[in-house]
């Protein structure tokens, strides 16, 4: 969950240096590492868990190996990270010291040994890494080298004399400075992630000429200079402000006094947060229905760039016969009336997360209710591949539990608002038009005449569309359209990506309106 966590908040705020046009070709400010798993004999082990660390920034991605024993990571910053791997009935292995580059795609490759998982085997040296798919010298400079380095000037470009290989061949700015005899042409850098080979002052300003910022706070009310751009990645106007005003002031809250002082505090909150939505130059929805939002409190135009999942982190296994919901215990979530129709149906439901309704949810549940708290990723991971189906009994901006549950194979039972109508397309689930048990039971009702007929292919498929690799694709475009001195900022919309789509042989279903407002799948032949 904390990788959910840090992705859901998608901390994006940073000020940027002065970005002008990019370059037709640029390297990527990212790193991969992938290889294949085997035991002593050779053979390839499927379903190893395998987890990446950096001591130094507590960075932690987890993933599992295909059928294939391959594992793969990709979009990795540039650093020193320790590789686990664990399997039932094999050793552990610890890999420590695998040192990535900016840009390197990185191949290493684990033996595993027959015994207990408590065993661990450590691999105290690494052979170096030679890349042959390559040309490409790079090299990175931490905040550790700076420390007790002067700035004189403030000039950044002066840091490229720390890197191995590199030659002054005049001043020592970027514009004279060559590695192994390549011309300066041949040169990029970045900066957090942001190419700025083509920036021409090396002086780094106070003021910032790019800010993003991520919020559904107060971030966007930064103060910036007239000569910044500020572009705001939303993810909602404050809920407790506008669109859920009036329930948390007469459902959510319950103390007298706290109600009295609501009114007057939250109407000098809406006059300041409108005021500075006059600040941001362009405004990034996390979705549709936060795009509405946008127009309807700040009459703001924006474009929208799903947030990033970790999708090929997730993996599907035959059911277990179980529904699961994976929420924060709060109020507007609206879990009572999924808990009560559940315990009045005796379906199965599991739980994951807590919150100030646990109580309130825990005197409603009967027995066929298990609460499981927060959990572990990896044992998240495992509730939803073995899930019979994903539930969504409230209104999400995005929702990206939804996504992980396609991810891992399994439909979507969503209340059609919000981010579900973004996520949950045809062939995907069921939605269901009202937060009332009734309205549940019908959808319940509905997908057990489906159930069958869904391809977790088809779902999988479906889940990719919002990967880290789609969000960046996205992002960048719109980065691209709003540098100031980028002559590409006046030319049409960036496009959308678009995956290809593998027909299913199983389903193709098209939605229509139905029951009750309903969009129940239409079962039909594949063309």
């Amino acid at each position: 969950m904390a990788t959910r966590a840090v992705l859901l908040r998608l901390t994006l705020a940073a000020c940027l240096i002065a970005l002008a046009a990019a370059p037709a070709a640029s390297q990527s400010s990212n790193a991969t590492l992938h290889g294949t798993i085997t035991d002593s004999g050779g053979g390839v082990l499927p379903g190893v868990v395998v987890k990446l660390q950096s001591p130094s920034t507590g960075l932690t991605r987890e993933g599992v190996t295909n059928g294939a024993g391959v594992y793969v990571f990709n979009f990795l910053p540039a650093g020193e990270y320790v590789a686990t791997a664990e399997l039932t009935g094999f050793k552990a292995v610890r890999q420590p010291a695998i040192k990535l580059e900016v840009g390197e795609s990185r191949s290493l490759d684990l033996k595993m040994e027959v015994g207990r998982v408590e065993e661990v085997v450590t691999v105290e040296g690494i052979a170096p890494h030679l890349d042959r798919t390559s040309a490409a010298i790079s090299s990175v400079i931490q905040a550790s080298h700076l420390k007790e380095l002067p700035l004189a000037g403030r000039h950044w470009s002066g840091l490229m004399l720390l890197a191995p290989g590199a030659i002054n061949t005049g001043e020592g700015t970027h514009l004279s400075t060559r590695f192994v005899g390549r011309a300066r042409d041949d040169n990029n850098w970045t900066f957090d992630g942001i190419d700025a080979t083509g920036v021409k002052d090396p002086r780094q300003d106070s003021d910032a000429r790019l800010i993003i910022s991520s919020e559904s706070g107060p971030a966007k009310g930064v103060l910036t200079s007239s000569t910044s751009r500020h572009i705001c990645y939303c993810h909602t106007p404050m809920r407790y402000l506008w669109e859920l005003y009036p329930a948390y002031r007469n459902e959510f809250q319950q103390g007298v006094v706290s109600r009295a002082l609501m009114a007057p505090i939250a109407s000098y909150l809406r006059t300041w947060d409108h005021a500075t939505a006059a600040r941001v130059d362009t405004f990034v929805a996390n979705s549709r229905n936060v795009k509405h939002r946008i127009w309807k409190t700040y009459r703001r135009k924006s474009r929208v760039v799903y947030p990033p999942v970790p999708v090929e982190s997730f993996h599907h296994s035959a059911s277990s016969d179980y529904f699961l919901i994976v929420s924060e215990m709060v109020a507007y979530k609206r879990l009572n009336y999924a808990v009560q129709t559940f315990s009045r149906n005796g379906r199965q439901l599991k739980i994951v997360g807590d919150g100030p309704e646990y109580l309130r949810l825990r005197k409603l549940a009967a027995n066929n209710v298990e609460f499981c708290g927060r959990v572990p990723d990896r044992e998240l991971k495992e509730l939803y591949a073995k899930s019979t189906a994903f539930l969504m009994p409230g209104e999400e901006d995005f929702g990206m539990t939804m996504v992980e549950a396609l991810a891992s194979g399994k439909p979507v039972i969503a209340l059609s608002r919000g981010g579900a109508l973004d996520i949950v397309e045809n062939g995907c689930g069921v939605l269901y038009a009202e937060p009332i048990e009734s309205s549940l039971e019908d959808a319940l009702r509905i997908f057990d005449r489906v159930e069958s007929l869904i391809d977790p292919a088809q779902l999988r498929l479906r889940a990719s569309e919002f990967s880290a690799a789609v969000f960046e694709r996205r992002f960048r475009a719109v980065l691209n359209r709003c540098r100031p001195e980028d002559p590409r900022a006046h030319a049409g919309p960036a496009p959308l990506v678009s995956l290809p789509r593998v027909p299913s042989n199983k389903i193709q279903a098209s939605i229509s309106p139905g029951l009750f407002g309903l969009h129940p799948p239409t079962l039909g032949q594949p063309d």
